[in-house]
């Protein structure tokens, strides 16, 4: 499969043109690669992790995103929809997706703020003039910018030309991805990336599909394309009890970590702060009440991966 089957397969392939769907811009970042960052979230993903704690960045298309502890149940939302989407059930105010356009006409109505649409159209030049503002904290700290998501492999060529102008600019560039990209498009991506933060979610194929809807087939290739390109690379591991926090995905882990040069592995302990994110899209979260890793398993895990004498972070830079 070529890339452009394989990226109309998966849903991520753009058209050829300056704008690219981004959630937000978030300015002193120290979690997302060396020193002070600034990051940039684009909206789209090739997985559907169902522990994902981002799962607005997930379609690429803007989203209507309500905030229930904040709306006032003033009703201007249900007279505001064109579609007649919005109305009162029991003593709720809710929202009929499959009718919702996400046309943003009852967001313009919200005086609580409890309504708002999810990702606008940023043009190259937009984020340039953003991440500069930081640029001093960057030169003084070894920061940079860091693209992140969803993944910036859901826009190819606006990743591409953005990284490129930053590298232009003197700026340290880092991406935090899935590698789930054809091999063409993902080398280009790399050219000019100083830092790669590389999700490994499971070893085994079958197990990363039925619990992020891709197999793991990419990622071990697109590994090796980071390997081969000589880029910094960081292993992180989003830890997920009952998915992959057992001894032999792990120690297989570290396995792969040792075989593409990882100079540090991150260990990213599940949390429930996206719950609320999934209720505020009307999508249904299949780890709710899921407990956190204890410090037992989060200790457990970090002795596995230094016992292959890996550096091991938990929770990231300044974790």
């Amino acid at each position: 499969m070529g890339c452009e089957d394989f990226s109309k397969a998966m849903g991520v392939k753009e058209e050829m043109n300056a704008e690219a769907e981004i959630t937000d811009i978030q300015r002193f970042s120290v979690h997302d690669g060396t020193g002070i960052r600034t990051l940039v979230f684009f909206k789209g993903c090739p997985l559907r992790c169902i522990w994902c704690h981002n799962p607005e960045t997930q379609r690429k298309q803007p989203q209507l995103f309500f905030i229930e502890s904040k709306c006032i149940h003033c009703g201007a939302c249900i007279l505001a929809c064109p579609k007649q989407a919005v109305s009162v059930k029991g003593e709720e105010i809710v929202t009929d997706r499959t009718r919702c356009v996400e046309c943003g006409e009852c967001v313009k109505v919200c005086f609580s703020g409890a309504r708002k649409i999810v990702g606008r159209k940023y043009t190259v030049e937009e984020v340039i003039e953003k991440v500069l503002q930081d640029e001093v904290f960057y030169k003084y700290s070894g920061g940079g910018v860091t693209l992140s998501g969803g993944d910036p492999v859901a826009h190819i060529e606006f990743a591409c030309e953005l990284l490129l102008r930053l590298k232009q600019l003197g700026i340290h560039t880092a991406i935090e991805t899935c590698g789930v990209c054809c091999e063409e498009d993902f080398t280009r991506l790399l050219e000019n990336v100083d830092l790669v933060l590389f999700d490994l979610k499971h070893t085994d194929t079958e197990m990363h599909k039925k619990y992020t809807g891709s197999g793991n087939e990419l990622p071990l290739k697109n590994l090796e394309v980071i390997k081969k390109m000589q880029k910094p690379l960081i292993i992180r591991v989003p830890l997920i009890p009952n998915f992959n926090d057992n001894e032999k995905n792990l120690r297989n882990t570290a396995k792969y970590a040792l075989k593409f040069g990882a100079y540090q592995v991150h260990l990213l302990p599940f949390h429930q702060l996206g719950e609320s994110k999934w209720k505020s899209l009307d999508r249904h979260y299949l780890l709710a009440g899921k407990d956190e890793p204890s410090p037992d398993i989060l200790k457990r895990a970090r002795s596995i991966f230094e016992g292959y004498g890996l550096n091991v972070n938990v929770g990231g830079y300044g974790g």
